[in-house]
């Protein structure tokens, strides 16, 4: 035995002996690549080789550490590793590879972490918050859910405020798609700690409850979301609910009262608003029937007549609304039986049993009088919160046929969407695809593939994909609950049959050989199937179905009208195809000297939400004037992607929604230097002429540009350089000019940033060092507000799915909302908001809009408005 121990010990440091001989070449090479890293970089700012030797010295180091995690060699390694690795980061954000920045990124922020390096502490750069959530953002958007956890845990734990209320919100959601509920949960709650009247996190919070079924803490949410807002009308439906199915009607019934009140033609509230208030009705009864004292009881019957009172009403509504439908007719009979009314009972029982139901009564004799009277009505049964369960009982049978199994799913046609809904989506996507240019196609290949004609080919053969996708989909997934049979037309010789998810079908059922009567007699064991689908009125229609008896014979129910395909009119929102991008790209690949031409043109195949219908105005605004500038197609410099889409859309939206006159809008795409002197003396004439009762609007969407020396800020012409500033026209000198006119009001747009970037966030060709230059703040004067779309060192985004600047884009999108009826105020703080937002998911960096007014408007200007 002994002996054998000591064999297993020799055969064990054998094998650690082996690893470590493996390892050493391994980490050999990563001690070299690393000194050849270290040699060569020297803070120039590296290369991608040299960062994807780093990244090899690293994976070798962590290899060796999970192997040994007290490898010396590879810990050392490890430490002289990581403060270059945020470089590795950050190189590959500003050349637009977020993927491979994410690795650099995960390894900064994880390494320190790892077992081996517990009790050390590790210098963190100044940038750390910056990286944290800059992975954090990443991972989420590639859907690395545990990585976006822990980074944004991590950015929470710098303490940073910046980006906190988004980490919170994005780390619960984090979870969510995780399929972890309790740490869902866990993130809001512990963000509520920090924000507690946010209503963003209670409804996160809420929906969670809600999607896990989680009543008991889905309560706890609802409660605190009312305490905050108790006229939540997003929440007050959740609580009445919570309360009705507690049976708790007492409480319930206010909340569905005050739904009702505010939502008189919603269905679902009308419903349950009735049979709330039977059920309290109910409770009230069975109370009272253990009351002796008369005058008590009495009251408390009178209350129980005041909710049955209430609850007829409503039934009365719903019956007016879905006459076959039993289950309502039962609850309206029941409640009538409650009050006494049994006249109106018996009608509404004789009804029921007209189309073939069968009611059962509850067992309400009549108003009751205090205990020991004769006439003292027995206990009232509470039904459950359902309807159908509201009184008589609805037995199936008596002329309605069960769904024979197969035939359909459990989703109601009335739940289908809209084709035209489900065709946009999936023809936008797959245009969006389709219109892409592929790496191993030439530019005249591509311009050949993607023209009008052939868009509009391939939207027309998707189209008719959707169609087919949209039917066997849906089809396959409607149900129905019960078909109805009517009364036989003999002159027609058809049954008509009704269907509340279906709707009424004709059914031919010829005379000859009783077959029409066997029919009707066989009609409870009647089967259906092979059910067809087309697409009427934009709706989901039953086109065919096929009944079977059990004798054997067939009938077809065919609506020939629905077998008419009605071309549904879709209005597509397409992404732009930058031809412009497409052709410089194919000039940059030419062999030096081929004489290649860059056409600087863009080719719009699709409109954003935005671009479509622009509400009108029907006030004309004549002292409102508008000079726009969009300066895309720079000589010199990089374009500036979707500025002239940005300028073409302010202008319309000045004309039609501002109701400006089309002659008070100057718009000029690529403005030339002289382009832009002569539009601002033009403003400067215009105000001169109105006398102090004009409006101006100055818009910009190009570069912007830093002086290096003073910080000063410019606006860079088309043909200006950006590497000289005596070529852009001086936004101190803009401010000037603006601030002495004789306005009423002056504002001024600028969805441009003035740190030497572009609009994809690298820096501009000509920019001297390729470092971003924080650009001092110029002052408005006058009667000026001004609106930015960045601060400071930050980049103006486009948003490239809506084709247009960041900025423009929701400045726009708020004067659709609003029709131009907005504040100064109100603008600014949902621009803010969203393009806040939407940067951190769409860019992974920040954007921050901002406003400045002139000190002599300061205290007034956020009440300013358009009109």
């Amino acid at each position: 035995m002994r002996h054998q121990i000591i064999s297993i010990l020799i055969i064990a440091l054998a094998m650690t002996a082996g690893k470590a001989a493996a390892q050493s070449p391994a980490l050999a090479k990563a001690d070299a690549d690393l000194a050849a890293f270290v040699a060569g970089y020297g803070g120039s700012g590296g290369s991608a080789s040299q960062f994807a030797s780093l990244l090899s010295s690293y994976r070798a180091y962590m290899y060796a550490v999970r192997q040994d995690k007290n490898n010396p060699t590879a810990l050392n390694g490890l430490r002289k590793v990581y403060p270059y690795l945020i470089d590795g980061a950050i190189f590959f954000s500003q050349n637009n590879q977020p993927d491979k920045a994410l690795e650099y990124a995960l390894a900064y922020i994880g390494l320190p972490r790892i077992e081996a390096f517990r009790n050390e502490r590790f210098a963190r750069s100044d940038y750390y918050p910056t990286i944290c959530y800059f992975a954090a953002t990443t991972a989420y958007n590639n859907k690395q859910f545990a990585d976006a956890i822990d980074c944004f845990r991590c950015y929470i734990q710098t303490g940073e405020q910046k980006n906190l209320e988004n980490s919170y919100t994005y780390m619960a959601r984090a979870y969510k798609f995780a399929g972890d509920l309790n740490g869902q949960l866990a993130a809001i709650d512990e963000a509520l700690k920090v924000y507690p009247t946010t209503a963003n996190f209670l409804y996160e919070a809420i929906n969670a409850c809600i999607e896990h079924k989680a009543n008991d803490r889905l309560e706890t949410y609802v409660n605190r979301a009312l305490s905050l807002n108790p006229g939540d009308m997003k929440v007050l439906p959740v609580k009445a609910k919570l309360m009705a199915d507690k049976g708790d009607y007492a409480t319930a019934l206010p909340l569905y009262e005050r739904l009702y009140k505010a939502k008189p033609n919603d269905f679902n509230v009308c419903r349950m608003y009735a049979t709330v208030a039977y059920n309290h009705a109910a409770q009230l009864i069975n109370g009272a029937n253990s009351i002796d004292n008369t005058t008590l009881y009495r009251q408390q019957r009178q209350k129980a007549d005041t909710y049955l009172k209430v609850a007829a009403g409503l039934f009365e509504r719903i019956v007016t609304v879905y006459p076959g439908e039993v289950k309502y007719l039962s609850a309206l009979a029941d409640t009538y039986k409650c009050m006494g009314r049994d006249a109106d009972a018996d009608r509404i029982a004789a009804q029921i049993r007209a189309q073939g139901g069968t009611y059962v009564a509850s067992n309400v004799k009549s108003l009751g009088t205090p205990s020991g009277s004769q006439d003292r009505q027995t206990a009232m049964s509470s039904p459950s919160a359902s309807p159908s369960a509201a009184g008589g009982a609805y037995r199936q049978g008596g002329g309605v046929m069960q769904q024979s199994a197969g035939a359909g799913g459990t989703m109601s046609l009335a739940d289908v969407p809209a084709f035209s809904v489900y065709a946009k989506k999936y023809v936008e996507a797959a245009i969006n695809k389709w219109q892409l240019k592929d790496d191993y196609e030439t530019l005249d290949e591509y311009k050949a593939r993607v023209t009008d004609a052939t868009r509009e080919a391939k939207i027309k053969e998707l189209a008719a994909v959707a169609e087919s996708n949209y039917i066997a989909e849906y089809g396959a997934r409607v149900g129905w609950n019960n078909l109805r049979l009517e009364r036989y037309d003999a002159e027609n010789g058809v049954f008509l049959i009704k269907s509340p998810e279906m709707g009424d079908m004709l059914l031919p059922v010829p005379r000859t050989n009783n077959e029409a009567r066997q029919f009707e007699a066989q009609w409870n064991t009647v089967k259906t199937d092979d059910a067809q689908f087309c697409i009427s009125d934009d709706k989901l229609t039953l086109a065919r179905l096929t009944f079977r008896t059990n004798t054997g014979k067939k009938y077809i129910y065919n609506n020939n009208a629905s077998l008419t395909y009605q071309n549904t009119q879709i209005d597509y929102n397409f992404e732009s195809v930058d031809m412009a991008a497409l052709t410089a790209a194919s000039a940059q690949k030419a062999p030096a000297g081929g004489g290649a031409k860059i056409v600087n043109s863009s080719v719009s195949v699709g409109k954003s939400d935005i671009d479509t219908g622009i509400p009108v105005s029907k006030k004309s605004n004549d002292n409102l004037f508008a000079v726009i500038i969009s300066n895309e197609n720079y000589r010199r410099e990089s374009k500036v992607q979707f500025a002239n889409n940005d300028g073409e859309a302010f202008r319309n939206y000045c004309i039609k929604t501002l109701g400006c006159p089309e002659k008070n809008v100057h718009h000029t795409a690529d403005a030339t230097f002289n382009d832009m002197k002569a539009e601002v003396n033009w403003m400067t004439t215009v105000a001169n002429a109105y006398g102090g009762k004009a409006r101006i609007i100055f818009y910009y969407a190009g570069h912007g540009i830093p002086d290096e020396a003073t910080k000063s800020a410019y606006l860079l012409p088309v043909d200006g350089f950006g590497s000289d500033v005596s070529t852009g026209y001086s936004l101190d000198k803009l401010y000037a000019t603006l601030g002495e006119l004789p306005a009423e009001q002056v504002t001024v747009f600028l969805d441009a940033c003035f740190s030497g970037s572009q609009r994809d966030g690298k820096n501009m060709a000509s920019a001297a060092r390729g470092v971003a230059i924080k650009a001092k703040n110029s002052t408005p004067k006058g009667n000026m507000v001004v609106m930015s779309a960045a601060t400071g060192n930050e980049t103006a985004y486009p948003y490239t799915e809506k084709g247009h600047g960041l900025f423009t884009y929701f400045l726009l999108k708020k004067l659709k909302d609003t029709k131009g009826d907005v504040s100064y105020g109100e603008l600014i703080d949902y621009v803010h908001s969203e393009v806040s937002k939407k940067s951190i998911v769409e860019n992974n960096k920040s954007q921050t809009p901002t406003s400045t007014a002139a000190p002599a408007v300061e205290s007034g200007w956020r009440k300013w408005s358009f009109r």
